[in-house]
């Protein structure tokens, strides 16, 4: 017989599918087919190389010094049970699996966990099927014969053996190749470095409307950068576009795409054991968690979804500059209202939908703002479109919600019960207007107000008292206008309140002066924190000269409902959509009853130091640049 080889061989188990029931049926002929069987498949094994090293019954066990020897192995015994002349045309099939490893020489054989997971992978396979595992196909290399491929069947649990086994079948040309699946314990939980394709993300049941600029935009960013983080306020669909651009990439990474949800971590230290979960690991050891990420990530192609990162983000920071540098094939995108600020990151800020041009309604004129409402009205209401009776005040109110998709869905909620019209003049109190959304989503998304209010309380007391004030301006303002209203110290906290995706970045107006915005949704909500804190005496008269002004004008007062300012040379109507209540419109009266000192409430102030704002409109009729009500500039005009 000659020495037995060592180290590594391949390891060859099979027998005889429904052989009981082949007994049954042939009766005394059984004996011949019994024999026919062996003596083919004996001829196939010495033919190249196996050594046989037992049977029992219809069952062999035989290995061989080379992989590729035992593929071509199965393949001729495959071929020659086919072509065989069975009793009673009968057909005898043989199930057939190969493992490579190192076993253990013992007396005249070999033992070890290696031919056990060799003999569970062959009773997985079907009678006429041959599979193999991982470590026999790594050693096959391209040794396959010419006419014969492998097809990958997956991960699949076994019997007694603990980690999962990727199990591939041999394709042979003539053979059967359609097989049931394969009788193992079924595959593993999804597991990093065990499954592909995209995991975490929940079933999508809306379309995704809009937004494929921005799609190229951070599936390109993720080809060039280590790390991408969404950036946005609440409610602007940092979630979802990640979620898309996750399913479009998936092909990239070999290892799959797995989003953690970091919206439900309350516990900054807790980050890497919620990633470890959101993988599919089991950390037992006693070394810490990212330690053990960290192993098991370093030889992945894997993209790592991090998503609501924003009350965790030093935490996240500290995980993504440990990870970054040792998994050379990992891509990370995260969304946040911040970045985390670690090597190799790019930042993308999301921007509202885009909104309607001036004079265009409908939804041919290519605003995602009101394709949106569109389709989710028609959700709410199947008979919904936007036509000359809707598209107008569809165009109006979209703007006034800033191109938020939030605010867009929850007010397109309301279609059936309000009307677009009614539902326009009722967004002066759109927090509790906008409310009662998808049940089944998390707290902070069922109402515009909960979605803000998470963003509020992740601020220092400072940062939300300067937000407070800051909300007191219609429009663009200076961070000189931000530290008069908040005090001198407030630039810090503008710059993080920036940041945190709370205030517009600044851009040079007219007079190239830098300004910065506040979206109109966060400015309303500022401004009722403002007038619940009692603050608003305080805040408008640390500017008693401050007055509104058009860029290149005098600094000067505008006195409401003359109309008489006409618009500045080379002035469009094409302006940022909020249109602001003027004080005029606030009367005596209900002024002095929020408290405004009677120096506020005359001569045509600043609005920046004007009572709270919750008016805008997208184009006003009349003259350009005015408000529909009041006839006060309009936002965009103002310099303060």
């Amino acid at each position: 017989m000659g020495e037995l080889p060592t180290g590594t061989i391949t390891m060859l188990f099979s027998d005889i599918e429904g052989s009981t029931v082949l007994l049954s049926g042939l009766g005394d002929r059984y004996g011949e087919a019994l024999s026919a069987q062996r003596a083919l498949l004996r001829a196939a094994f010495s033919a190249h190389g196996g050594r046989e090293m037992g049977t029992e019954g219809d069952s062999f066990f035989v290995v061989f010094e080379s992989a590729q020897d035992a593929v071509r192995s199965c393949v001729a015994a495959q071929r020659a049970l086919s072509a065989h002349d069975w009793p009673d045309g009968v057909a005898v099939r043989v199930r057939m699996g190969l493992h490579s490893g190192e076993p253990t020489r013992h007396e005249d054989g070999y033992i070890g966990l290696d031919v056990h997971r060799a003999a569970r992978i062959a009773a997985t396979a079907h009678g006429g099927q041959v599979v193999l595992s991982e470590a026999t196909r790594l050693l096959l290399g391209s040794g396959l014969p010419a006419d014969v491929s492998l097809r990958d069947l997956g991960f699949h649990r076994l019997k007694d053996i603990e980690a999962p086994e990727r199990i591939y079948q041999l394709a042979v040309p003539g053979l059967p190749e359609q097989f049931p699946p394969l009788k193992s314990l079924g595959p593993p939980a999804p597991t990093v470095g065990m499954t592909t394709g995209v995991h975490g993300f929940p079933t999508v049941l809306t379309s995704f409307v809009g937004r494929s600029v921005e799609l190229d935009k951070v599936a390109d960013l993720l080809d060039r950068y280590r790390m991408v983080t969404v950036t946005g306020p609440g409610g602007m669909g940092k979630t979802r576009l990640a979620g898309e651009v996750a399913r479009q990439v998936a092909g990239r990474f070999a290892d799959g795409v797995w989003q953690a949800e970091l919206a439900g971590v309350a516990d900054p230290g807790l980050v890497p054991a919620a990633v470890a979960t959101a993988l599919g690991l089991q950390h037992s050891g006693g070394g810490p968690v990212t330690e053990a990420l960290t192993d098991v990530l370093t030889a992945r192609q894997v993209l790592l979804v991090l998503d609501n990162c924003e009350h965790l983000i030093d935490a996240v920071a500290g995980l993504c500059g440990t990870l970054l540098p040792a998994a050379d094939d990992m891509r990370i995108l995260a969304t946040s209202r911040e970045p985390a600020r670690v090597p190799g990151e790019a930042r993308y800020r999301l921007p509202p939908l885009s909104l309607p041009e001036p004079g265009r309604n409908g939804e041919a004129d290519g605003s995602a703002a009101v394709a949106l409402f569109a389709d989710r009205a028609r959700q709410a209401d199947p008979q919904f479109s936007v036509n000359g009776e809707t598209g107008s005040a569809v165009a109006r109110l979209v703007s006034r919600l800033d191109g938020m998709p939030l605010a867009i869905e929850l007010a397109a909620a309301r279609v059936e019960a309000l009307g677009v019209g009614p539902l326009l003049d009722r967004l002066d109190d759109q927090f509790s207007l906008l409310a009662g959304g998808n049940r089944l989503a998390p707290a902070r998304h069922r109402s515009l107000a909960a979605t803000v209010e998470w963003s509020y309380q992740l601020l220092t007391e400072e940062e939300r008292r300067v937000f407070r004030r800051v909300s007191v301006f219609p429009g663009p303002f200076t961070l000189e206008a931000a530290e008069k209203v908040a005090g001198a110290g407030a630039g810090p906290a503008v710059l993080h309140l920036v940041d945190c995706s709370l205030i517009v970045p600044p851009r040079a107006g007219p007079d190239g002066r830098s300004r910065y915005l506040m979206l109109e949704t966060l400015r309303a909500y500022g401004a009722g924190r403002l007038a619940a804190a009692g603050e608003v005496p305080g805040a408008a008269p640390r500017s008693p000269s401050m007055r509104c002004r058009w860029p290149g004008r005098p600094r000067t007062a505008w006195k409401p409902g003359t109309g008489r300012w006409p618009p500045p040379s080379g002035w469009t109507p094409r302006t940022p959509p909020c249109t602001r209540r003027w004080a005029g419109r606030w009367n005596t009266t209900r002024m002095r009853r929020s408290g405004w000192p009677s120096r506020w409430r005359h001569g045509g102030s600043c609005a920046a130091a004007g009572p709270p704002v919750t008016r805008c409109s997208p184009r006003p009729p009349g003259t350009p640049g005015t408000t529909a009500r009041s006839g006060a500039p309009r936002s965009s005009g103002w310099a303060c």
